[in-house]
């Protein structure tokens, strides 16, 4: 996102604007308002934020979405079946326009950055590299296998995308190398049935392991769960899975019993300084 396209009716007070343009800009986005309707030019690269029915529906014509303002008590806005609306806009953070951006324009999400790794949405394209992964039986002896057709997990992956990523905050994510961009992992969090805890999982592929990026990966995603007050969370793990034991108890986890799930056996790993 380069710019943060405004076209409304009910223009905030100047000193607002000014607070406003000045948050982006610390972002590198810039902000700008278009006249009327007639303005609108769509550019994928920006996002357009309206309070007029007649440049939202501009927008849509050109193949683009905007952002919609609506006020809370309904008296004015834009009267759209927007997929996002927004009613304080001007107080809005960055963070806010930044996820609206990506997920009108159907990109992944950037969660989080660590010194050597980026941990992102997974999509599609990430497919090919998990079964290049996942040809190694070291990696799949102690972690669930994907689907046989590469098509049904690429199809697995956009349902994921549109039932997980979009309304919640847990996910399983790609982990990225830095210095190459290469794909070398996945980590993450999930709601598992039957658990009263937030699960926590990750896999790195075999030739990027004992080089610490699943503790580095790792260390991220728990960080990030106690931002959001989620302290209390649990690993599923093989018994024979001595590895991924080694490093849960270096991140404090500490095995509390054995379960069954869908047939398989499992020790139960609890984070031991969050219970």
């Amino acid at each position: 996102m380069k710019r943060i396209v405004f076209i409304v009716k009910h223009r905030p007070g100047p000193g607002r604007r000014i607070s406003f343009a000045a948050r982006m800009l610390l972002r590198g986005v810039k902000v700008s308002y278009a006249g009327t309707e007639a303005d609108v030019k769509y550019n994928k690269e920006n996002l357009y934020v309206t309070d007029d029915n007649g440049a939202y529906e501009k927008i849509a014509a050109q193949g683009g979405k905007a952002l919609a303002i609506v006020e809370e008590d309904g008296a004015r806005g834009a009267r759209t079946h927007a997929e996002y609306i927004c009613t304080d806009v001007f107080e809005a953070e960055y963070k806010y326009f930044d996820e609206v951006w990506h997920r009108l324009n159907d990109l992944p999400m950037e969660i989080l950055r660590t010194k050597r790794l980026i941990l992102r949405e997974t999509t599609e394209a990430d497919v090919d590299y998990f079964y290049e992964m996942y040809k190694d039986p070291k990696l799949t002896e102690f972690t669930e296998d994907l689907y046989d057709d590469p098509e049904e997990e690429k199809e697995y992956v956009r349902q994921y995308r549109e039932k997980v990523y979009k309304v919640s905050i847990y996910g399983i994510y790609t982990v990225i190398r830095k210095k190459d961009k290469r794909v070398i992992g996945r980590v993450g969090t999930t709601v598992r049935q039957g658990f009263d805890e937030i699960e926590v999982g990750f896999v790195i592929g075999t030739d990027y392991q004992q080089q610490g990026y699943a503790y580095e990966a790792m260390k991220a995603v728990l960080e990030r769960m106690d931002g959001f007050g989620e302290t209390k969370r649990f690993a599923l793990v093989m018994p024979g899975n001595v590895s991924s034991q080694a490093l849960l108890k270096k991140l404090s986890f500490a095995m509390e019993r054995e379960t069954t799930v869908d047939g398989i056996e499992y020790q139960v790993w609890k984070d031991g300084n969050k219970q």
